[in-house]
């Protein structure tokens, strides 16, 4: 059966992303992760809100499953497909279908060759049944944190210089697009997602890094990075990566992160970015 025997088709109202104002409403754009979530905007209307469970597809043919309300763009040919049931789904349904347009999505649509309403149209699925279960154990992959050995911190009255504390090193890399999937992670401006935006294949005079740091971007957003990622490096806003000078815990490694992030980065801004010279002046309590 055609994705339009099952579903109605809906786009979003609102302007480009970078015509849209910051807000409360995730807004879902032509990406691969995150839940296709790019930044959260305001809108005018709650008929610009879309109510979930629903099904949304890029113009790369990926598709996420929205349980929560939501918005997108119209911008030209790369709009956003909202699918609507055309009779009651649960998720389990909906999660169903949405594997398959992915799986489809994949192979069939790129840049070049982009999803639209016509070629989704198309698009043939396997009839659900309730006979497709999927049992997932969750708790195995929840963190356990033991909360009572963490001790209130002291007052914070002794700093030193960075470069005391770490070891300070501009990224270098290409531009994303650059580069063929792999499986090194990506790290770009941006707190949403850690950061990472894919996973790439190297070039031989990357600078990847093979130990635990803190990557800092151009407007001094602090995310910690396991081993291997490759941060951006390329252009006036590429990446600086601070490794610890001596071997470091996880949890103080978090405790620099998080004070960069709350002390530091209102200093920054577009008009005034982190540079090598900047980033150094910086100072850290002990």
């Amino acid at each position: 059966m055609t994705v339009e025997s099952l579903f109605d088709f809906k786009t979003g109202n609102l302007p480009a992303l970078e015509n849209t104002d910051s807000g409360t409403i995730p807004l879902i754009y032509g990406t691969s992760f995150n839940n296709g979530v790019v930044k959260f905007v305001e809108v005018d209307s709650e008929n610009d809100i879309f109510q979930p469970p629903l099904i949304t597809v890029s113009y790369l043919g990926t598709s996420f499953v929205q349980i929560i309300p939501f918005t997108t763009s119209v911008v030209d040919k790369s709009n956003i497909i909202i699918l609507v049931p055309k009779n009651n789904m649960k998720l389990n349904e909906l999660y169903f279908y949405c594997f398959q347009i992915n799986k489809a999505g994949k192979f069939g649509f790129n840049y070049g060759r982009r999803m639209n309403m016509a070629r989704l149209r198309k698009v043939n699925l396997i009839k659900y049944s309730a006979d497709y279960k999927v049992e997932i154990d969750f708790s195995k992959y929840l963190p356990e944190i033991n909360l009572d050995k963490y001790k209130k911190l002291p007052k914070i009255n002794k700093f030193t210089n960075i470069e005391s504390v770490f070891t300070v090193t501009n990224a270098k890399s290409k531009g994303y697009s650059a580069y063929d999937e792999g499986n090194v992670p990506f790290i770009s401006n941006g707190k949403l997602n850690n950061g990472i935006i894919g996973y790439v294949t190297p070039y031989e005079n990357d600078k990847v890094f093979k130990s635990k740091g803190i990557c800092i971007s151009a407007f001094c957003e602090a995310t910690i990075q396991n081993p291997p990622f490759l941060p951006r490096g390329n252009g006036g806003s590429g990446l600086i990566v601070l490794t610890p000078v001596l071997k470091m815990s996880d949890e103080l490694l978090i405790f620099y992160a998080a004070y960069i992030n709350k002390y530091c980065n209102w200093v920054f801004s577009y008009g005034r970015m982190v540079t090598m010279d900047r980033l150094k002046k910086i100072q850290l309590p002990i």
